[in-house]
Parts: C-alpha cells; sequence; structure tokens
C-alpha cells in the first residue's frame, strides 16, 4: 500500500506499473492538484477534500494522461507522442472530438458553464494568493461566488484571505457559510476555527477544530491549532459572547 500526502502545487504526476495495492495520492488542497500520466496502475486514487475519491487508472499496458478540468473531474485519453518522443498532452488540453456542424445559436450560460466560469476566476484566486496578494485574490473569489453561490472552496478560499489581512469577522462569515455548504471539509472547519480563534472566542474555536481533526485526522497543523485553542481557552476563558 503506498498513500502521497501532496500539500505543495504538483503540476504533473507520473505514476506506472502500480498493480498491488491502493496507490493513494492525496492532496490538502484542490488548488494543488495537477495531471497525471498512468500505466498499468489499476488502483490508483486520488483524494481531494470534499470531494469524490477519484479513480482513473486501469491494468492496460499503454500510458495515459488524465486531466484535471474545472468542474473538478478528469479526462482521460492515451497518450500521444510527438517529435522526440515527446508526451503531446503536456500542457495541452483533452482533443477535440472531429466535427463539420455548424455552430449552435449562442444560448444563455448554463449552471454548469456558469460554475466552470467560477471555477476559472477562483483558479485565478489561487495564482494571486500564491503570489501573497492576498487582497486580488478575495475579488477574484468574489467573482466566482457571484457566478456560483454553491462553490464550496470559493468561500473557504476567500476566508483565508480575509484571515491573512486581517479581517476575521468576515472569514468566520466565510468559514460558516462553506460548512454549511461542504460539512464534509475540514478546511472549512478548520478557517472557522482560526477565525474564532483570531477573535479570541476559544470556546468556539475548540469545536470547529475538533471537526476538521475527525476529518483530517492527519493533518498537524490541525493538531497544533486545538493545543493553542485549548491552551488560551484555559488562560483567558472560552470568550463567547
Amino acid at each position: 500500500d503506498v498513500e502521497i500526502r501532496c500539500e505543495s502545487n504538483m503540476q504533473m504526476t507520473q505514476c506506472d506499473e502500480c498493480n498491488k495495492g491502493p496507490v493513494a495520492i492525496i492532496f490538502t488542497e484542490p488548488e494543488t492538484i495537477g495531471d497525471f500520466f498512468h500505466q498499468n496502475c489499476p488502483s490508483l486514487e486520488v483524494h481531494t477534500p470534499g470531494m469524490p475519491i477519484q479513480k482513473f487508472g486501469n491494468a492496460m499496458p499503454a500510458q495515459f494522461c488524465s486531466k484535471h478540468m474545472p468542474s473538478g473531474e478528469y479526462v482521460t485519453e492515451a497518450v500521444m507522442r510527438g517529435e522526440k518522443d515527446w508526451p503531446m498532452q503536456l500542457g495541452v488540453g483533452p482533443v477535440a472530438a472531429a466535427g463539420g456542424s455548424e455552430p449552435e445559436a449562442e444560448r444563455p450560460p448554463s449552471d454548469e458553464s456558469r460554475r466552470a466560469e467560477a471555477e476559472l476566476k477562483r483558479e485565478e484566486g489561487n495564482n494571486s494568493f500564491r503570489s501573497s496578494d492576498f487582497l486580488q485574490a478575495a475579488v477574484y473569489y468574489t467573482e466566482a461566488i457571484a457566478l456560483c453561490e454553491d462553490l464550496h472552496l470559493a468561500w473557504a478560499n476567500r476566508a483565508q484571505c480575509f484571515l491573512r489581512t486581517g479581517q476575521p469577522e468576515r472569514a468566520l462569515e466565510d468559514a460558516t457559510k462553506c460548512t454549511e455548504l461542504a460539512p464534509d471539509y475540514a478546511k472549512g472547519w478548520f478557517r472557522k476555527g482560526m477565525a474564532c480563534h483570531a477573535l479570541e472566542k476559544y470556546g468556539k474555536a475548540i469545536p470547529a477544530l475538533i471537526e476538521a481533526e475527525k476529518l483530517d485526522p492527519k493533518n498537524p497543523q490541525i493538531q497544533e491549532a486545538i493545543k493553542m485553542a485549548q491552551l488560551m481557552c484555559r488562560k483567558k476563558g472560552p470568550g463567547d459572547d
């Protein structure tokens, strides 16, 4: 059995000839996920908080590329190689099916297209966040929420921006909304707990952090946050209104 935990950005992961026992790739944040190249890996699993487990591996001898889409799903296709045997899928989206039909008349955006557009805005926010431009990142996350209000990741991301910019009240509002939309997403509870801690509401921070630990028990950051909240609660009291 193999379990790999990824906490930084992974643009590409390759997994070949892993055909015995589960091979679990665990991402702590959806924005760190990249594409997968795999060959003869029927037990490959990709775990992301708040999303179903993705199982796109197979036992075939050919190599495949599974590309991560804005919707959170993967599109898998056989690897095609070009000059010097270089995989043509690197940096290229799934190959479009050929067709000669006339373009359809313009339609109002569907729920799926709005969600996809919201995911693109969220990715722009992630890029700004990685550059430590937290205010601009919050703008992009706000645009994503406007397009798709039930996109729980955008609420969690914006909560983190508010925490980084010293706005714990707004962070608590966003984190609470995230836990309502996705109660099984550990980061939502963690950010709710951290916002309560920043507001010195230690009595409310502890249960939120404990809920995060239940969902992500191997995360040392959550464990340390619980210890600190418990310590501050003993020293200063719960701080509840």
